[in-house]
């Protein structure tokens, strides 16, 4: 979607009292099928900082929800998340979800702020239970 049109959406919401913003943990290795230049976890980096910064969302609640848990704990044997993050030292998962939860809690201009973060595998049925 264009930077143009995401920003349209932020004049619908009122009286928000929670936000939700759902990654791909997968796509740490993987580009962008409409920009075959731009990393999938790069581009939820960049959407997040937009989003939480935005004057709307600055006193709510924030949740995010890393996906695709026990997909990426394939990957990463395969390639680690080095070859993405060369800063990244890690070398387990607890380690490389630590490192991304502190890549997207960056993106806050507001430190002091709560970042609620829960890695799930949806098609996991302990996860989507978990979580209703």
């Amino acid at each position: 979607m264009p930077l143009g049109e995401r920003k349209k959406w932020i004049n619908f919401f009122d009286d928000v009292k929670g936000l939700i913003f759902v990654v791909n943990l997968a796509g740490y290795n993987s580009v962008m099928w409409e920009d075959r230049g731009k990393n999938q976890m790069d581009d939820s980096l960049e959407l997040f900082r937009e989003i939480s910064n935005l004057p709307n969302f600055q006193k709510i609640p924030m949740y995010l929800f890393f996906n695709k848990k026990d997909i990426f704990e394939e990957q990463l044997k395969k390639q680690p998340l080095q070859k993405t993050y060369p800063e990244y030292t890690g070398n387990n998962m607890s380690d490389a979800l630590d490192f991304l939860t502190a890549q997207f809690h960056a993106q806050m201009r507001n430190e002091k702020k709560e970042l609620r973060v829960a890695p799930m595998a949806a098609r996991v049925k302990r996860y989507v239970a978990a979580s209703s």
